[in-house]
């Protein structure tokens, strides 16, 4: 399916239609899955951002602007920043010393637990096509990606912590996605 038809299932839900919102959701569930589970590592937070991802496509689908990028790209952008608005609250919430292990959690392979075999499979599929991709872009684009959407750092962390201004980082993310989305879709 490519952008066009997203765009067109994207029209029809403007006007209300469950059925074309039931084939994006079929469509992107796993990737934004994916996503929302390896940014909170919390297997239940995961499947309540996939939902809210989707309920927030099926509120707000008259508002996309292809001008500003692809569907992909929006609805990618909405999981990371609903995670990432997750893992800002879960640290306001803990003591400093829950927040410290929370950020080493973060940063650690090892931290989703109650996998199976199937979940496993398909997110090591899904994790080894999007580090593939990455591979294939400018590193310094791929860094501040990988930081971004794996780590769950902001924009104006990665700047600091990369000590380049907002705006690079910003481009190098925007032409970086914009990389990867070609690549994703050829494959």
């Amino acid at each position: 399916m490519s952008n066009q038809e997203d765009l067109q299932l994207l029209a029809r839900i403007s006007q209300g239609d469950q059925k074309s919102l039931a084939m994006l959701y079929d469509k992107y569930a796993r990737l934004i899955y994916s996503l929302t589970l390896r940014i909170v590592r919390n297997e239940e937070e995961a499947r309540e951002l996939q939902q809210d991802v989707f309920l927030q496509v099926w509120q707000k689908a008259a508002l996309f602007d292809n001008e500003r990028g692809s569907f992909v790209t929006w609805l990618v952008t909405l999981a990371h920043n609903k995670s990432i608005n997750t893992l800002r609250s879960r640290r306001y919430k803990k003591s400093t010393k829950e927040a410290k292990q929370d950020i080493a959690d973060i940063t650690s392979d090892s931290t989703v637990s109650h996998h199976t075999p199937l979940s496993d499979a398909v997110e090591s599929d899904e994790r080894r096509h999007v580090l593939a991709a990455l591979e294939q872009i400018p590193e310094l684009q791929r860094k501040a990606l990988y930081l971004s959407y794996y780590e769950g750092y902001s924009q104006s962390e990665i700047a600091e912590m990369l000590g380049e201004p907002l705006g690079t980082i910003k481009t190098r993310m925007r032409k970086g996605m914009m990389k990867l989305v070609a690549i994703l879709g050829e494959g």
